[in-house]
């Protein structure tokens, strides 16, 4: 082999490698590229989904407050029916017991759910 045939085919085999080397670098280069531009979307698309979360998180929030709102005036309103429907069953009881004992029974002097144990038996 003379010595101008070992340089060309020296240069081929470099050139080649060379060539492999660049294609390497510029597949590495582009897929480095594709990755970053999948990762900035994925941050993107992940940062859109916070948004959402934090919305449904403010929405939740306002509902518990109006519930708790609306359970504080049924409570209030309800509370109060009570309150006035207990002093009428009182009065009523009251008046109730005084026609039948013949005696002045006011509502104060009844003893309202109070457990009563039957230990004769004698209610049937």
């Amino acid at each position: 082999m003379e010595k101008k045939e070992l340089k060309w085919e020296i240069y081929e085999i470099l050139s080649e490698e060379f060539v492999r080397n660049v294609d390497l670098h510029e597949y590495m280069k582009r897929s480095d590229e594709r990755f970053e531009h999948l990762r900035e979307d994925s941050n993107r698309r992940f940062e859109a989904i916070d948004r959402r979360f934090d919305e449904v998180d403010r929405r939740f929030d306002k509902m518990d407050r109006d519930f708790v709102d609306l359970k504080d005036w049924v409570g209030i309103v309800v509370g109060h029916f009570q309150t006035r429907a207990g002093r009428n069953l009182e009065d009523a009881i009251a008046g109730t017991l005084r026609i039948t004992l013949g005696r002045d029974v006011k509502p104060e002097n009844i003893t309202m759910r109070k457990k009563i144990i039957d230990e004769d038996w004698l209610i049937p």
